[in-house]
């Protein structure tokens, strides 16, 4: 999932970047707030995580292609409603480096940045690009963990089942190979990252444009841009209209970052799930069973689940 009410505000930046704006949140505030709603989004949101991951791993091993609603009825009807919450306790524990973490590198990336030589536009693809890549790293053996645990069958989903599947890693090759695919996990996330922010931040700069705060601030162009980023937790603006800007933006940026990083999400899957088989083999097999439209398995429900 990702975090579509968070904002930042440049009117505050001074080191460390910590403190709060006037009309604001504190950059621990605003990575707290997002790893709460991450926690919570990732239990609701992990049915779709399973559907799209069997959906995704249903191509490679070339059985009959099923649709979103076929898939959920034969889960349902094989493994029972808690078949859809499998792997949702190391998904909840996932969220700590991929949302708490990364929220708070991101906001410190962004403040880091001000007054550098980056384009002032562009800081927010940069910030989101470096915060995503460090998180990546963090969370790359949860990721493979929980992916693996998604296609799983017939077996349970305690963390003792979590912690054979690390067994099984390390004994097949080593500490490193929990980080296993984190080349394919990077051109998913990173990407991601970048067009998620930058549309975000832009858009709201847009629907939350606060011509008062821009003129008083006596920086021109400068002034205005900063200005109107900050009114994305600015409390003096009505929050019906916050609330509104804020997940609208959010979801039509998750739209866009999902749907162009979708192959990067099914190659991705599939190394992790057959480890056998190259990312190379794994490619050319996707494009032999389907074609194009096989690199976009999985679409429905990856959309979906980014929304909250």
């Amino acid at each position: 999932t990702t975090p579509h009410h968070h904002g930042f505000d440049h009117s505050c930046l001074r080191p460390p970047a910590m403190a709060a704006t006037p009309n604001g949140l504190s950059v621990y505030q605003r990575a707290t707030a997002g790893f709460c709603g991450a926690v919570v989004s990732a239990v609701v949101v992990n049915p779709l995580d399973v559907i799209k991951t069997r959906l995704q791993v249903e191509t490679s091993e070339q059985r009959a292609l099923q649709g979103f609603a076929a898939t959920l009825r034969s889960l349902v009807r094989n493994e029972g409603v808690a078949g859809l919450f499998r792997g949702c306790n190391v998904n909840v524990l996932n969220a700590i480096p991929t949302a708490g973490m990364y929220l708070f590198l991101y906001d410190y990336s962004l403040r880091s940045l001000h007054g550098s030589a980056v384009l002032e536009s562009a800081q927010p693809l940069v910030a989101g690009m470096s915060a995503r890549a460090l998180a990546v790293l963090v969370s790359a053996p949860l990721e493979n963990v929980r992916t693996q645990l998604y296609t799983q069958r017939g077996v349970g989903s305690s963390f003792a089942v979590a912690a054979e599947v690390v067994r099984q890693e390390v004994r097949a090759g080593g500490f490193l190979r929990l980080w296993r695919g984190v080349g394919l996990y990077s051109l998913r996330d990173v990407p991601f990252s970048a067009v998620y922010w930058t549309a975000l931040e832009h858009a709201r700069a847009k629907f939350l444009y606060r011509p008062a705060a821009s003129t008083s601030s006596g920086e021109g162009k400068r002034g205005a841009w900063e200005a109107n980023h900050g009114a994305s937790t600015d409390s003096t603006i009505g929050p019906g209209r916050l609330l509104a800007t804020n997940f609208l933006c959010g979801l039509g940026s998750a739209m866009v970052a999902g749907a162009v990083t979708m192959p990067a999400d099914v190659v991705y899957v599939n190394r992790i799930t057959s480890p056998e088989r190259s990312t190379w083999q794994i490619v050319s097999g996707l494009w032999q069973l389907a074609g194009p439209s096989a690199f976009f398995r999985g679409t429905v429900p990856r959309l979906a689940k980014l929304a909250p």
